[in-house]
């Protein structure tokens, strides 16, 4: 299943499977250039030794390709479910739905028909495009209809959550021997070639140790709940009933002469309701305003003189929520002066050398457009057109005289190499519910400025060059709707894998007789690192729960991200998850009759998802420094320190203001949002200045991990100098020259060591080339392995259900 065209509609039209869209690609040229060779996370290329790599790396990818074509295509694929159910009638579609999915309770189209299927879960909306969908590839018309429940049949509806949950089908005992076979192939060929895997035992996740830390996190901010304005468990039915009784279902027919069939695919537990009075029809598509949409704006913030300006970049990107499972929303400012392989040196060298950026957004050139690091923007095709260099003096040249003219004006004077520069990138995302209510999260990608210097107007910046460095690097946004069967990201997994096979072919090849003159191929595809948020939303439902109801009834989404920073004469290498948004309901079934807001199971839920965030950043042997909330909090008790508590009250008394102007601001937005803060004292501070806390809203018990810059999330810094041979391989990915590289296995592995020992020596040197890309895809099977086997351990269920037998 390829992302590369995202639709801006949800439709129930029958599905027409082509081999054209099947093998589209996913990425164009450029962002396959800025993500598999530029990246942080990206190899370069060459290794001492004349090693062959080649027909190892297509052997395994071509392991890889029969590996997905093994998979069952109809627990994730609604083309392939059609297909399978296509013989039936509306009445056994009918049946298939109920006997699936499940019902669970929210406001609009949030999952769309892939999905429910996905979740195993739906809402009424959900349930019926699921169902029209089948019903129309079976070759019936159908069509959605609206109407208004009565509030008895709203209740009864609401009350069926206590009976059923979802069961998310786990990998077949097929599906994990072709996993563990190609596991062993990995490890076969890293035996072969020790560069091609890092190490080759695996790590697992360390699913006890996890649970044990998140139950003692938790149990830090339930001790404070008085405090946080946190209540006793109140009742969600009046509300949920509400909500429910606006309320779809499926009408069928078989020609056009026929009689129009009602279907309830939503009334399960309960008898449907025996007349309603239809309010509206959908045949085709589902409106906007019954939508949960994103929006993604992308913008920069340029220097005029003692003003600031802004440039959208990319405005107004919107699609519906439910066309967006598994989308790696990626996005990469790549430097203009991309070349051969020869070019692809130093980092700070693309951004000395001219200056010029090109955003691109899934694959293409947002909005058409390049920007400088004076903050002049232009079409692609007027840069190209300038050269480049041509623009930045035509960008020059527009300084000096707008000088002038403010100097013939009786303005002060301005120098002219500072009157206009790049100040700010800034990423919006913006979630818009039904009915149109929006919430932005803005998260910056580059701020020279500051936000406490911004709002007092003052628009000074530094000369340093490095300052720019953030720029370069990925972000990977995706949003999470529902559940993530093991099928499905396994799937999405060793697809965007196998896309990269051009551009690690070429890796090999290069590997073996370097050339410099030979450009990189024109496809590479996006690289798996860019859906490291799958795997958080599939690991979020590992959290073991003791009968809680937790679904999501609100888009989630989460970036992943990697970026260069100064530190002195040394690089550093940011990588984070960024957790934007993932708020669940969570209730209990108190009773016959009763739902109950569980706030004790939110707030483990909320702490488990912080936990996880932290995990997903721990994938190699790479000496780093790590950062994140629960480290944090727990080091500030360690040493003797109380945490503060902050309430939406305290937002009037300037309280924020003494954590600094970035956690300061970051606080303030959360109190003003309405959560509280459970944070360590001002002066209590990692060696960075850094701060975190809990953030918890009183109403939902909603928890959180937040860090200073006020991201829901954790970092890993990874500095990029002379400090253990264990970096070498990350020297290289990180944009370093072939030289650098080998010279630190010569200067730090020691000279005389292809001598003592070659095959050291090589797995050292092949670091410099593709083995990074191949233990990312080793480490990837044992976790999918891993994944299966916690949920068969942690959820009853599921040996139950016999899903779990080998």
């Amino acid at each position: 299943m390829k992302h590369s065209c995202v639709p801006n509609r949800v439709s129930t039209a029958p599905h027409r499977r082509s081999a054209t869209q099947l093998r589209r690609a996913l990425m164009n040229t450029v962002l396959s250039v800025a993500l598999v060779v530029s990246g942080p996370g990206a190899p370069t290329v060459v290794i001492a030794q004349q090693v062959d790599y080649l027909p190892v790396v297509e052997s395994l990818i071509d392991r890889m390709e029969t590996t997905r074509q093994q998979l069952d295509r109809s627990v994730f694929d609604l083309s392939e479910l059609s297909f399978e159910l296509s013989v039936r009638t509306p009445e056994e579609l009918l049946a298939w739905v109920q006997d699936a999915i499940v019902f669970e309770q929210y406001r609009g189209l949030l999952r769309g028909a892939h999905g429910t299927l996905l979740s195993r879960a739906g809402n009424a909306l959900d349930q019926a495009v699921l169902l029209a969908t089948l019903v129309r590839d079976a070759g019936y018309d159908a069509r959605i209809v609206r109407g208004r429940l009565s509030t008895e049949d709203a209740a009864a509806l609401v009350l069926q959550m206590g009976k059923r949950r979802p069961v998310l089908p786990p990998l077949q005992a097929g599906e994990r021997a072709a996993l563990v076979e190609l596991r062993e192939a990995a490890r076969g060929a890293a035996a072969t070639y020790p560069g091609l895997g890092q190490n080759t035992s695996p790590t697992g996740l360390p699913f006890a140790e996890l649970s044990r830390r998140a139950t003692a996190a938790a149990e830090v901010v339930l001790e404070r709940l008085d405090e946080l304005g946190v209540g006793a468990p109140q009742s969600a039915l009046p509300w949920l009933k509400e909500e429910a009784r606006e309320y779809f279902w499926v009408e069928y027919r078989d020609g056009p002469s026929d009689r129009w069939q009602g279907a309830h695919p939503a009334f399960v537990s309960a008898a449907a309701p025996s007349s309603l009075e239809p309010l509206e029809y959908f045949s085709e598509e589902i409106p906007a305003h019954h939508q949960h949409r994103l929006r993604i704006d992308i913008t920069i913030e340029q220097k005029l003189g003692d003003r600031l300006v802004t440039h959208v970049l990319l405005d107004g990107w919107e699609r519906p929520v439910a066309n967006l499972h598994g989308v790696a929303l990626t996005f990469a400012n790549v430097p203009w002066s991309f070349g051969a392989w020869e070019d692809l040196g130093d980092s700070m060298r693309h951004v000395a050398r001219n200056g010029v950026f090109v955003p691109v957004f899934l694959g293409a050139a947002a909005s058409g457009q390049a920007f400088d690091t004076d903050g002049n923007v232009v079409s692609l095709a007027a840069a190209s057109n300038a050269a480049a260099a041509l623009f930045r003096t035509l960008g020059g040249e527009f300084e000096r005289a707008a000088a002038a003219l403010d100097a013939l004006g009786g303005s002060p004077n301005e120098d002219p190499d500072d009157f206009r520069a790049l100040t700010a990138q800034w990423i919006d995302y913006t979630l818009i519910a039904p009915a149109g209510e929006e919430r932005t999260f803005r998260r910056a990608v580059l701020d020279r400025i500051g936000p406490e210097a911004r709002a007092a107007g003052r628009v000074e910046i530094g000369a340093d060059r490095a300052e720019f460095l953030p720029l370069l690097g990925f972000r990977s946004a995706m949003v999470g709707a529902g559940g993530v069967p093991a099928a499905f990201a396994v799937d999405r997994w060793l697809e965007t894998f196998s896309e990269t096979r051009p551009a690690l072919e070429q890796l090999a090849r290069q590997a073996a007789d370097f050339q410099p003159e030979m450009l990189f191929p024109d496809k590479g595809g996006v690289p798996p690192e860019s859906l490291r948020p799958l795997e958080l939303f599939q690991r979020v439902d590992l959290n073991p729960r003791t009968g809680a109801i937790v679904y999501r009834a609100e888009p989630a989404l989460a970036v992943f991200g990697e970026s260069f920073r100064g530190a002195g004469d040394e690089y550093v290498v940011e990588q984070y998850m960024d957790v934007v948004q993932n708020a669940q309901r969570i209730l209990v079934a108190a009773d016959e009759g009763e739902l109950l807001q569980s706030l004790e199971e939110a707030v483990r839920a909320g702490v488990w998802d912080t936990v996880l965030e932290q995990t997903l950043l721990d994938r190699d042997l790479i000496q780093r420094v790590h950062f994140n909330a629960i480290d944090h909090i727990d080091s500030a008790l360690r040493n003797g320190h109380d945490l503060v508590v902050l309430r939406p009250a305290d937002l009037a008394s300037g309280a924020p203001a003494a954590y600094g102007p970035e956690a300061a601001a970051a606080i303030a937005r959360d109190l003003d949002a309405g959560y509280s803060i459970i944070v360590p004292p001002p002066q209590f501070t990692d060696r960075g200045g850094r701060t975190a806390w809990w953030r918890v809203h009183p109403s939902s018990g909603e928890t959180l991990g937040i860090i200073s810059d006020g991201r829901g999330g954790a970092l890993d810094y990874r500095v990029l100098g002379l400090i253990a041979a264990g970096l070498i391989g990350f020297l290289a990915m990180s944009g370093y020259k072939r030289e650098k590289c080998l010279e630190q296995v010569q200067g730090q592995a020691g000279a005389n060591l292809e001598l003592q020992d070659p095959r050291e020596y090589e797995r050292l040197v092949a670091q410099c080339g593709i083995g990074f890309k191949f233990w990312g895809a080793y480490q990837r099977l044992n976790d999918e392995l891993d994944i299966h086997e916690e949920r068969c351990e942690t959820n009853p269920m599921l040996p139950m259900a016999g899903v779990c037998e080998e």
